[in-house]
């Protein structure tokens, strides 16, 4: 019976997590104590996110220039394109932020998806890592890290960008190339 690819995703993230990765050397809970009430609250460096939409501001940015290579004297086309100059400059297009706005439905589907992000807090740095996750290490993850880091890196500014592929069998000599580049292997099997 062939493996979902739901269920290997669902594998992989479990395994992520309880190894501690990315960044294994950074505790994955610390603890707050208040002094009023002496309770002891549970913060996590560690945030996992699954299927992350990202592409949101290069997709206003193209449908813009679109626009403006159109009729840009029409009132609909002048409207669109002052509210497109807002979302790229001023407003929060990081899908992970609960403050964000959220991309229309009928432009979800032209979105690129991150199979996880894990942002990791270490000495006030966020670091966002862009994870695909395979069976085995391919050209297609490696690939699919690339650009989806880079969309990420568009739309979440704030966040100090790290790749990696999850998988759980490795290609020695894709994974020499991972390590050339700066994208992490975790292969676990």
């Amino acid at each position: 019976m062939a493996m979902m690819r739901s269920d290997l995703h669902d594998r992989l993230l479990i395994r992520l997590r309880k190894n501690n990765l990315p960044q294994p050397e950074v505790p994955q809970i610390w603890d707050i104590y208040y002094e009023y009430y002496e309770v002891v609250e549970p913060i996590w460096n560690s945030i996992y996110y699954e299927e992350v939409p990202v592409g949101y501001k290069a997709h206003i940015e193209w449908l813009k220039a679109l626009a403006e290579r159109g009729n840009a004297n029409d009132e609909k086309t002048r409207s669109f394109i002052n509210w497109a100059d807002t979302v790229i400059k001023r407003w929060n297009t990081c899908p992970i932020s609960r403050y964000s706005i959220k991309p229309p439905s009928h432009m979800r589907s032209s979105l690129k998806v991150i199979d996880y992000v894990c942002v990791v807090m270490r000495n006030r740095e966020k670091i966002a890592w862009i994870i695909e996750g395979k069976k085995k290490l391919n050209y297609e993850a490696v690939g699919q890290v690339n650009v989806l880091s880079y969309l990420f890196s568009r739309d979440c500014p704030q966040f100090s960008i790290r790749k990696a592929i999850v998988c759980e069998e490795s290609d020695a000599l894709i994974e020499e190339y991972c390590k050339k580049f700066d994208i992490a292997v975790f292969c676990l099997p």
